[in-house]
């Protein structure tokens, strides 16, 4: 059995509920010209996110690749969209969220993201 808990993490880490095109046409709908939409996705699904996006009229603009560490690959990315944009995106520097995962030590950054919207 799913607890409340269980079911709500399920719904927000997986498409369980709507699918990324859903997200994509909502942003679109909601947006005048030149408004932004922010999404984290998985990496490895980067080139479906673009292609859905821009079906939509929905540029992307500015990408950051989260690593758990180092030494690991990248797993997440941060996209910014821009309804109706011109085409052209700035690559951000990695987000590395561990400088030492084993330990579970936050790099600067993250701290620094933990105490401003904590």
């Amino acid at each position: 059995k799913i607890s409340p808990k269980n079911k709500q993490i399920l719904t927000a880490k997986y498409e369980t509920t709507a699918n990324l095109e859903n997200f994509i046409y909502t942003g679109k709908y909601l947006l005048k010209d030149n408004g932004k939409f922010f999404i984290i996705y998985p990496a490895k699904d980067l080139a479906n996110l673009f292609e859905i996006g821009r079906k939509h009229k929905l540029e992307p603009k500015r990408l950051q690749i989260v690593y758990p560490d180092i030494n690991s690959e990248g797993k997440h990315t941060l996209v910014e969209f821009v309804k109706s944009g011109k085409s052209g995106i700035k690559i951000e520097k990695p987000l590395i969220i561990y400088k030492d995962k084993k330990n579970k030590i936050y790099t600067d950054e993250i701290e620094y993201v933990l105490k401003v919207f904590a």
